[in-house]
Order: C-alpha cells, then structure tokens, then sequence
C-alpha cells in the first residue's frame, strides 16, 4: 500500500508539473502543492482533502475579492475586515469535521494578496489561476489514483467499524463479569475502556473519506453516521454503568437484576447481527426487547443509595439497549436488510448557545494578531527579506499552532525547518543548473524526490517534506533563478514570523501547559458553582440572556474535562516531574466524574426530577458551593479555613437525611401505580447526589496532594 501511493504520488506529481510549465502557468508550484496536499493519509482522505483544498480555495478567493471590493484604498479598514474573517474562520474551525476548508480560506488571501504586490489591480486574475492550477494538481492526483492505481478506503472505514463492535463486544463481558463478582480486576476492562475511546474519535473522519470514495458511501452517509454515533452512546452508557456500580463494590448483582444474563446474550447477538449485515449477509437473528428489573425480595436488606446505585446501573445498561437498537437500524438501512421491529425512544435534542468557547476564541485572535503584527513587518520595516513569506508563514503558524496544537512552542519548529529545507538547498543550487529539458528534471529529481519523501514519511512529516521541498526548488515558472541567498533570505524571514508567533504564544494569552491547564482548571470550578447555583433557582423565571449563560456554564462542565487531560500531558515532565504530571491527569478525571455528576443532575432537573427539587433538598446545594469553592481555594496553593473532616461529616449527614426522605416516598408510592415514575426519579438523584459527594471528596484530596506553587513558577511558563 505504501508503495502504491508513493508511486501515484510521484507519477500525479510529475504531470502536473509537466503540464503547468507545458501551458505556461505563472505558479506551477502550486499545481504541485495541491498533488502534495492529496498525498497525505489513505487515497480515500487524499481526495477529501483534495475537495476541501479546491472548496478553501474558492472561499479564500471570494473572502479576498470580497475584502478589495469594499476596500480598494483603504489599507487599515481593508486589515480590519480581512481580520474579522479570520477571526470567524479560525473559531469555526474547531467546531466543524471539514475544518481543513476554512484553514484554507484563513490562508489563500494573504498567498494571493502577496504573490502579485508590485500590480494590486491583478487580483481576480491571480485568484482565477490559483483556483486552476490548484484544481489541476487535484485533478491529476484523482485521475492517476483512480485509474493507474485504485483503492478503496470504504472497506477499511467496514472493518473500523466492525472492529469497534467486537471491543464493544469484549468490552460488555468484561464489563458484566465485573458487575456479576465474575472479573475480580478492572485493569483489563480500563484497557479495553480506553481502547474504545480512541478507536471512536477516528470513525467519523474515516467516514468522510469513505463516502468521497464510494458512491455507495456517499449515498447512505446518514445512516453511516447514525451508526457511528450510536456506537459512541453505548460506549458512553457502559462507561457511566460502571461509574454508578461503585458503591456496590464487590456485590454481585447478577442475582438481583432480573434480566442481565439475557441482556449481555442478546446485545452480543445483536452485535454480531451487525457485523454480518456489514458483511452483506443475512442476520442471524433480529434483535428482542430487554427487561431489567430489580428483585424486590433479593434488595430488601439494601440501602437507599445501593438501591440508587442499582437503578443507575439498570438505567445505563438499558441505554446501551437503547443504542445497539439504532446500530442495527442504521446498519441494516445502510446495507439494504430490514430494521428490526423495535420501539425507539425520543431523543432529547442538544441545546446550543451564541456564547464563544474561551479557549477558541483566544487561539482564533492569536491567529488574528499575528497576522496583523506580520502585515506590519511587511509594510513598516525596511529591508526585511522575503515580506510576503514572512505574512504567510505567520498565518499557517498562527492557524497551526495557535488552533490545532495550541501547546506547541513555534519557535521550537524552527531547527526541524532548517533540517527540511537542506535537501531542497543540495537540489536547487548542485543539481538544477546541470538538467537539461523537463525530461531529465522529472526523471532525476521530481520523481524520485517525491517517491523517497511519500515512502520514507508519515504524517506531518510527509506534509512538512514536500511542501518545504516544492517551496525549495522553487517551481514558480519555467524561468529559474540559483541562488544560495534565497535559502538564507527564507530562513531570515521563517524565523522572524516563528518570533512574532512565539511572543504571541505567551501574550496576551499564555498558551504554555502549566498555564492552559490553571485557566481551564478555574473556569470549570466558576461553571459548576454557577450550575449549582442554577439548580438552587430552578423554579425562578429566566430570561433569554440568563438561560444563554446557564447553557454555555452547562457545556463547560462537559467539554473541559475532555481538555484537561490532553494538557496536563503537555505539562514539562523534566521540570515539573512524572509525579506531578500524573496528579494533574488524575486530577483531570475526577474533575470528569463531577462534570457527569452535574450534568445528570441537569438533566433530572430538566425532565422528570423537576418536582422534587424542593426547598429542603435546594437548600443543601450550599454544601457542594462550599466544596467547590474550598477546591479552588487549594488550587491556588491556600489552605481552606475548615476541617478535613467537615465535608465528610456534612456529606454522610445529607445522604442520611436524603435516605429518609427517599425511604418515604419509596413506602408511600408501594400501594399507587402513578408513583414508581417518581420512585425511579427519586433513586436517580440520590444516585447522583451520592456521585457528586465522593467526587468532590476525591478532588479535594487530589488537588491538596499537588505542589501549586511549583507549578505556576515564572520560569516553567515560557
């Protein structure tokens, strides 16, 4: 395989070439960057790029005409706009799967802006040719790939999605031996926990290239995409099970919920029901109801808050239910086999708010200042080499680095450049002046350089090498110029961009691990003490702005604990230590566990618990305000002014006293049929009541451990 997309790769590479200098074309260079930009990842993901890459041309052309049209002669109202765009672009891109399409639109006025300085009236013409020879090194890339060469990515994104059934298969046994007292170690069940986790996150972008590859594809995406996202519900749901089964232990609930045994059988039948209609063969078996059920004489000896801990557990396993239910019917409508004859429930539809993500945000006006301060260079200071590369390498740092990997130091990518652009030096200046003809330039340097970079390279690697290689050789007309002070000039004008990047990076947002991680780590604490404080007014009336902020607090408490993690890996272990790296991501998972707690309580909240957020159980929210505020208070490296033993003995009083409460309404409702709606309701808060208690707990007891101070020393943060 590797070989056959090196080989298409060279060949697309070599002809599109050929055929810009064969027309005459101003910048075959960039017929070569669109077969450079196809060449990345599988054939499939080569030609999505290829059609974002003409899409992102198209829409940085427009945005460009757009900002002249409006602006002809006024250079600083012109700024301002172009500024807006790529601040709208650059927030967006976070949030869209095809983001490589705006990255472009961030990127394409400012190549063309500059590719033609000398003549502003030429504009549409360098627009209309960048959209031709893009698409030609597109189109010769397709044609080379689909004739001479063709794959299919459809049947890898088949065997992904069948790879992540079985492990959901495996994953469902492990996890009812653990629910059952069969598995006594959970350490097979986290691997297989995490597994899951990171297969999921690639399904969605196989399946966009999957359906650019195959008409088939194309035609049931729908259906495709409701399987993957079903796949990552009851993946959720399994992982939420075992979060709720904890205050049983070790108990053994296979004897008191009614139904399981039959419930691992028939989900596992059902996924295997699945891979067979993936397979294009008939089912086995359609899939069967399943009832879970707790035995009422086998729980009489349980506490409120196991039975509450049982409930969860039958509640999340009947989601996993719920979604293996819409897996078979978006699988069987996607292969052409009847849907099972099955009830599906209403799903509650996501609420969005018009209130930016911070940290988008300060990453798309990284992007923004940092073109405006390289638009400066450009224009202000005399004698700086290359002014237009120091403008575009400014802006794909800032998109790069500033959006996608924000942790990323700029200036650290400066001595891995200086490595790339040596073979394009060797190239340029020792072996160009002595070819003679197209024929020998594509037989001694274009083909061969290609095949060795597509070969040997992966990933960013791949893209790193062969645009700093068609940058180097300088593809830019059938004219070429040898010059060893073009290297040096393009260094110059590289590391002056990677400086005004890397102030960027510090000022006047500081995107160094240790501070990233403090300022997300604060803005989760303010999100759940306005959530708690939210549910403490549940019953006032709100109005449009206050229901704006209460759901943008809401999703913080979802989507930090998914960032936390990925920064508190980014922490410098030869500073700060492998001990203070592993309490920050623990610290980041049980900040998890209180965003899930909430988030249950806000949906009880919303829906059936509604009624019963009575005074006396809103006036206990004051316990977890005072918690969390003590969590933040350590995080700042200050002692608390309470006693260890306070929230503990505060907690086990609530939880008695919800117990009582709850015990009630349980013995009231024994003999009425309208009340085991609200028994269940009932059990459900107590559930997470009790969750939210020890998770609080345990992050307090995580954040004391860890050495604050240390952390926010001056000299770590830069």
């Amino acid at each position: 395989m590797r070989v056959r997309q090196a080989l298409a790769g060279a060949i697309a590479m070599v002809i599109a070439i050929g055929l810009a200098m064969a027309w005459d074309w101003a910048h075959p260079s960039w017929a070569a960057l669109g077969v450079a930009v196809c060449t990345q990842l599988s054939d499939g993901e080569s030609l999505q790029k290829g059609l974002m890459r003409i899409l992102g041309t198209i829409l940085g052309g427009v945005t460009l005409l757009i900002v002249m049209a409006t602006f002809p002669q006024d250079r600083f109202p012109a700024l301002l706009l172009t500024g807006m765009f790529v601040l709208v672009y650059a927030y967006l891109m976070n949030s869209v799967r095809r983001f490589y399409i705006l990255y472009l639109a961030c990127i394409i006025p400012v190549v063309i802006a500059t590719a033609e300085q000398d003549d502003p009236t030429r504009f549409f013409e360098v627009t209309t040719a960048r959209m031709l020879e893009t698409g030609l090194g597109v189109g010769v890339y397709v044609v080379v790939a689909i004739v001479f060469f063709p794959t299919s990515t459809s049947a890898q994104f088949f065997d992904k999605v069948k790879a992540q059934t079985s492990t959901l298969a495996d994953l469902l046994t492990a996890a009812v031996g653990v629910l059952t007292a069969r598995t006594q170690s959970d350490e097979d069940l986290s691997s297989l926990l995490g597994s899951a986790t990171e297969r999921q996150g690639g399904l969605l972008n196989a399946l966009d290239a999957a359906s650019l590859d195959s008409f088939d594809m194309l035609e049931n995406k729908s259906a495709w995409d409701q399987a993957v996202r079903s796949l990552e519900y009851a993946t959720k749901s399994l992982d939420r099970a075992l979060l709720d089964r904890s205050v049983l232990e070790r108990a053994d609930i296979g004897h008191v919920l009614i139904g399981l045994p039959h419930f691992e059988v028939e989900i596992i039948s059902r996924l295997r029901s699945i891979q067979q209609m993936i397979d294009k063969q008939s089912p086995e078996a359609e899939p069967q109801n399943i009832a879970l059920s707790p035995a009422q004489d086998r729980i009489a000896s349980y506490t409120e808050i196991q039975r509450a801990s049982l409930h969860a557990v039958s509640h999340h396993l009947m989601q996993i239910d719920q979604a293996t239910k819409d897996l078979y019917d978006a699988v069987a409508k996607a292969r052409g086999f009847r849907a099972g004859s099955i009830e599906h429930l209403h799903r509650t539809p996501r609420t969005f708010t018009i209130i930016p993500e911070p940290e988008q945000a300060m990453g798309a006006m990284r992007c923004v200042l940092g073109f405006w301060a390289a638009f400066a260079v450009y224009m202000l200071v005399p004698s700086v080499p290359f002014p237009p590369f120091v403008l575009i390498i400014a802006m794909v740092v800032g998109i790069q680095a500033g959006v996608m990997t924000p942790y990323l130091r700029p200036i650290s990518v400066f001595p891995k450049v200086i490595i790339a652009m040596v073979g394009g030096l060797i190239l340029h200046v020792f072996l160009m002046p002595h070819l003679d003809g197209f024929g020998q330039l594509a037989t001694f340097m274009i083909f061969p350089s290609t095949f060795l970079i597509l070969y040997f390279f992966d990933g960013v690697n791949k893209a790193l090498g062969l645009s700093t290689w068609v940058t180097a050789v300088q593809f830019n007309g059938n004219v070429q110029t040898y010059s060893f002070t073009f290297f040096t000039d393009a260094l110059a004008a590289m590391f002056i961009a990677l400086c005004i990047m890397q102030i960027l990076w510090q000022f006047p947002f500081n995107f160094a691990p240790q501070q990233a991680y403090n300022r997300l780590l604060k803005r989760f604490l303010r999100s759940a003490m306005r959530v708690i404080t939210s549910m403490d007014n549940a019953d006032a009336p709100e109005g449009w702005w206050q229901r704006q902020i209460r759901v943008y607090h809401e999703k913080q408490i979802a989507l930090i604990p998914q960032k936390l993690p990925i920064w508190a890996s980014q922490l410098p272990k030869e500073t700060v230590g492998d001990e203070m790296v592993n309490q920050a991501t623990a610290l980041a998972v049980s900040l998890g566990v209180i965003g899930a707690r909430l988030e249950d309580l806000v949906a009880l909240r919303n829906g059936p618990g509604a009624t019963l957020w009575n005074a006396e159980m809103r006036g206990e929210l004051e316990i977890w305000r005072n918690e969390i505020a003590a969590l933040e208070a350590a995080t700042r490296g200050k002692s608390a002014t309470r006693s260890p033993t306070d929230f503990d003995g505060k907690a086990r009083a609530l939880i008695d006293q919800l117990e009582t409460s709850f015990a009630d309404a349980r013995a009231r409702g024994a003999g009425e049929t309208s009340i085991p709606v609200q028994v269940d309701t009932v059990y459900s808060l107590l559930g997470a009541y009790r969750g939210l208690t020890e998770a609080i707990s345990e992050s307090l007891k995580l954040s004391n451990a860890m050495d604050w101070p240390r952390l926010r020393e001056p000299r770590f943060n830069v």
